[in-house]
């Protein structure tokens, strides 16, 4: 299983992932700017991923919302529409020990 955060999708593991076609387990987005999610399209095109998770206040409404007046980039739109994709609840993910 591979626990990963946006953050941690760099370099070797992102190519790693992106190589072969990866599975992730559960991808968690705590910021919503598009540098933080430029990587985003990539991976949601080339890796199955399981289960989303995300401040629960935060919908795909909101998000349009803030983003209106300067848009958004691939990665925000990209996750725009996975927030409406993954509706259900986030996987029950073991993260080794820290709780959420």
């Amino acid at each position: 299983m591979i626990v990963v955060t946006i953050h941690q999708l760099v370099g070797d593991l992102l190519g790693g992932l992106l190589s072969r076609g990866g599975e992730l387990t559960n991808l968690t987005i705590s910021n919503f700017d598009e540098d933080h999610v430029s990587d985003l399209p990539d991976l949601y095109n080339n890796c199955h991923i399981k289960s989303l998770s995300k401040n629960w206040y935060v919908d795909s409404d909101w998000i349009r919302r803030e983003k209106a007046q300067n848009g958004m980039g691939p990665g925000i739109s990209t996750l725009v529409n996975m927030i409406d994709y993954y509706t259900g609840p986030s996987l029950n993910t073991d993260w080794g020990g820290f709780n959420c």
